[in-house]
């Protein structure tokens, strides 16, 4: 009964009535009611267009360094798609952690000179563009076989993040409770990741690799991995594709650097938290049969049996993170810039997000905390 108010029942309706009516209005539009009578969850409300239109060739777009969505393939029957850029209304989502002006002024500065100039880029531009896209040609056509698989590693955010939570409850000897304010701070450190990143994603919204690589900027011909044949071959660059499938929205800065930074620094303070200031970080030292992993990973490894051992090393977790970020960069789906902004971005989100934790388990009311006001 909601309109209980006496007893454990009506504390518990007064304190989450109001906690559960402000996630029911967050911006997220979970519901889809924020995008009309037959509005889809998830989908925009804010009438995001992209610069270029998708049917437009690579070589002629109208603004070369903005955004392009890209074709798809649905099945195997001849169903294809464009997309459409995914949750570009991020900046209206409501804080958990940050306050509006950190929110705000976390940005990452653009990587062009003249990113809104129409038809043909600057010479600065231009030479910027042709070192960053030559870099992703040059690494596809050299992936090793470590890259590959550290590329599908962080994809599948599952089990990358995922299991790593699991790695450090058991190597730092955290308790239930330890857990699971570790659990909760890292869920915060990620959400307010994911809210930064995607504002500076739409503020710029930035062409992809494929794209440019297609439009022939660094040659009609390149040498590319081509997964269908597990080789690489001279290809025309207008069929060029990324080693993994690329994401349904704009390329900077790297959602995953940023996550990753934020995430990995969560558990870098929480681990001199538990065992003291001056504690070393832990390094990731795990041997697993190739089962663990979806086949997709293993067999980039050219593992032939799932029994077969897959070792991960890492010797501190900013080095894990950077992993994750340069996986970005291996992948074909960002270039380095975005990557290195991305490890920028999320500095600072893993700490505040733990110390809202604790702040909370102390019976404060962390600062910035607008749902604690509601209650």
């Amino acid at each position: 009964d909601l309109n209980f108010r006496a007893g454990v029942v009506g504390v518990g309706n007064k304190i989450g009535i109001p906690v559960a009516n402000y996630f029911l209005n967050d911006g997220w539009n979970s519901l889809g009611d924020l995008s009309g009578p037959n509005g889809r969850p998830f989908s925009d409300y804010t009438n995001y267009k992209p610069k270029n239109s998708d049917r437009t060739p690579p070589s002629r777009l109208r603004f070369p360094l903005r955004w392009q969505p890209l074709e798809g393939f649905l099945d195997n029957l001849g169903q294809f798609y464009h997309q459409i850029h995914v949750v570009p209304f991020l900046k209206y989502a409501r804080s958990l952690v940050l306050s509006e002006r950190e929110f705000r002024t976390r940005q990452a500065p653009s990587p062009y000179r003249n990113p809104n100039r129409l038809w043909n880029l600057s010479r600065s531009d231009k030479d910027t563009m042709i070192r960053l896209a030559s870099e992703i040609v040059d690494l596809n056509a050299n992936l090793t076989p470590e890259q590959r698989f550290y590329a599908a590693f962080w994809e599948i955010k599952a089990t990358s993040l995922g299991f790593l939570q699991g790695y450090y409850r058991l190597a730092l000897g955290l308790n239930d409770f330890e857990y699971a304010a570790f659990a909760t701070s890292e869920v915060l450190a990620q959400y307010e990741a994911i809210r930064v990143v995607w504002k500076e994603k739409v503020r710029h919204d930035l062409v992809r690799p494929q794209t440019v690589i297609r439009s022939g900027l660094i040659g009609d011909l390149v040498n590319s991995f081509v997964k269908k044949q597990g080789k690489v071959l001279e290809i025309p660059s207008s069929v060029w594709e990324s080693y993994l499938h690329t994401q349904p929205h704009s390329e900077y800065p790297s959602a995953s650097s940023v996550l990753c930074s934020a995430t990995l620094e969560n558990a870098e303070v929480v681990t001199r938290w538990k065992l003291g200031p001056g504690t070393p970080s832990i390094p990731i030292n795990l041997t697993l049969p190739a089962v663990a992993f979806p086949s997709a990973l293993w067999s980039s490894l050219g593992l032939t049996s799932n029994e077969q051992l897959v070792h991960l090393f890492f010797e501190s977790s900013s080095v894990m993170a950077e992993n994750c970020g340069m996986s970005r960069l291996w992948a074909g789906v960002h270039f380095r810039p975005a990557v290195e902004e991305g490890l920028r971005l999320g500095q600072g989100l893993g700490a505040a997000a733990w110390n809202h934790v604790q702040d909370l388990i102390e019976g404060r009311v962390p600062p910035n905390c607008v749902r604690c006001d509601m209650a």
